[in-house]
């Protein structure tokens, strides 16, 4: 896998004169012979809630091909419909499930959680992605554009995530 970030190198300083990553950076990507599969994302941080539960969660901006360029497993449901409309829809990791619907004895898909202000409906449990180091971290995925429209408000791209021929 890999990812392509803004700027010349990983500490390219020039915030002001960066050409920022676009979706049709990720798409021209895409159409290269090498390329198996390509990611869109963009992150953030804010709370997920359902009902009286709430948690802090790393928020990330994905396109559909996102668990395949990355490898993660998905135990429950399905992957979004769509990344290009901004559909109101999230895939929780098993930490995101355990701190919000365990104790309910709830299944998690077909919820509706609200995340930062966005209420989206859960399509999916995915396994834990510990590649951060923090086991206890709670992930969700959402399409990219839901992030980028609904979310931060910018039509910039944190990075792109690549999976190679």
């Amino acid at each position: 896998v890999i990812s392509i970030y803004p700027g010349r190198d990983f500490f390219d300083d020039s915030n002001g004169s960066l050409r920022p990553l676009l979706p049709a950076d990720a798409a021209a990507l895409a159409k290269q012979g090498f390329v198996d599969s390509v990611s869109p994302e963009v992150s953030t941080q804010d709370s997920i809630r359902f009902r009286g539960k709430s948690a802090t969660a790393s928020i990330n901006g994905v396109g559909r091909n996102h668990f395949r360029v990355n490898g993660i497993r998905l135990l429950q449901g399905t992957l979004f419909h769509d990344d290009r409309s901004a559909l109101q829809e999230v895939i929780i990791d098993e930490n995101a499930r355990k701190a919000l619907f365990d104790e309910a004895g709830l299944e998690a898909t077909g919820q509706t959680v609200i995340i930062g202000s966005v209420p989206a409906r859960v399509t999916g449990v995915a396994r834990n992605d510990n590649r951060s180091g923090t086991p206890d971290r709670i992930s969700v995925w959402m399409p990219y554009t839901t992030v980028m429209y609904r979310m931060t408000g910018r039509p910039e791209l944190s990075s792109v995530s690549i999976r190679l021929r």
